[in-house]
């Protein structure tokens, strides 16, 4: 696994959404908050299609997060966002 990055910022994040092909930092930031989606449409997912409760979604929610911020997690989100570079995803999201 590549070495873990460290998670980017709120403000990288934002300057990753305005130009996701200027930074290693940017593309990352992209990633997590693709990742954050993900996780959010997981809880409600699971709160109105499975009828779950709140604490159990929220539980779940908690332990993703904590998994993507871990030394390992972060690792794979580094390794993603190489992989989607390389595979031309970001090129596409690229303002013109």
């Amino acid at each position: 696994l590549p070495a873990a990055a460290a998670p980017p910022g709120v403000a990288e994040m934002l300057a990753g959404v305005s130009n996701p092909t200027a930074s290693r930092g940017g593309k990352l930031a992209l990633v997590y908050l693709g990742v954050y989606g993900l996780i959010l449409f997981a809880v409600l997912f699971a709160r109105i299609a499975l009828h779950t409760g709140w604490i159990f979604a929220l539980i779940v929610a908690v332990w993703a997060l904590r998994y993507i911020h871990s030394p390992k997690g972060r690792a794979k989100m580094a390794d993603l966002a190489d992989r989607l570079d390389r595979n031309g995803a970001f090129q596409a999201l690229k303002l013109r």
